[in-house]
């Protein structure tokens, strides 16, 4: 028996687990809609387990293994095939900071660093271990760890509705170094979560 197509299961499952309100308002969950149909698209749900309660969670992931990419120049939207990233229509009238979050991880095999950023850098601080954002009314990237092996970029929407796709580019290495390490490997995952959630993904904020 074949399997189901990806975008049709996406439709289903999203039909039971999101209000019709949030899928009716454009937004990230449009994006993911659109990226379903791709032919290597695949979609996981999860349960996360709480005190008192469920969050429950869709991914959407897409592999590209013949696409070039440049390994110093991250542009994420390149990924998403969109030049703009826009919220959700759902949280327009109000400040809800954490409830659209972008993130990109860099894996490489060799170390290496953020170099240059299109829009603003977050300051953070540490509160139980976890670095986290100062001031979520700030729009920009937050990086942790910010070099080595491993690059995990949040950008955070900060009081604007939307972001193009040059402000999201940022470049890696550093000024000494010319090229990069061609087996590097780029996953962008794209989250979007409700106010609890948030704190889930987010660990140490307290609002």
């Amino acid at each position: 028996m074949p399997l189901e197509d990806t975008d049709s299961m996406y439709a289903k499952i999203s039909s039971m687990l999101v209000a019709k309100e949030i899928r009716d308002s454009g937004g990230f969950y449009e994006i993911a809609k659109a990226l379903s149909s791709e032919p290597t698209a695949t979609m996981t749900f999860s349960i996360l387990p709480s005190e008192d309660s469920f969050f429950y969670q869709i991914q959407l992931s897409i592999d590209y293994p013949n696409s070039p990419v440049n390994k110093e120049i991250i542009s994420p939207l390149e990924f998403l095939k969109i030049d703009t990233l826009t919220r959700s229509n759902y949280f327009s009238n109000g400040f809800y900071p954490l409830n659209s979050v972008l993130e990109v991880v860099i894996l490489s095999s060799e170390p290496t660093n953020v170099n240059q950023v299109n829009t603003n850098i977050i300051p953070t601080q540490i509160i139980g271990g976890e670095k986290i954002p100062k001031d979520l009314s700030i729009d920009g990237w937050f990086f942790e760890p910010e070099s080595g092996n491993k690059i995990d970029g949040k950008y955070l929407f900060g009081q604007k509705f939307s972001v193009d796709k040059n402000e999201l580019i940022f470049t890696l290495g550093t000024a000494e170094t010319t090229s990069f390490d061609e087996s590097a490997v780029i996953l962008l995952i794209i989250v979007i979560v409700s106010v609890a959630a948030a704190v889930y993904f987010l660990k140490g904020y307290k609002k």
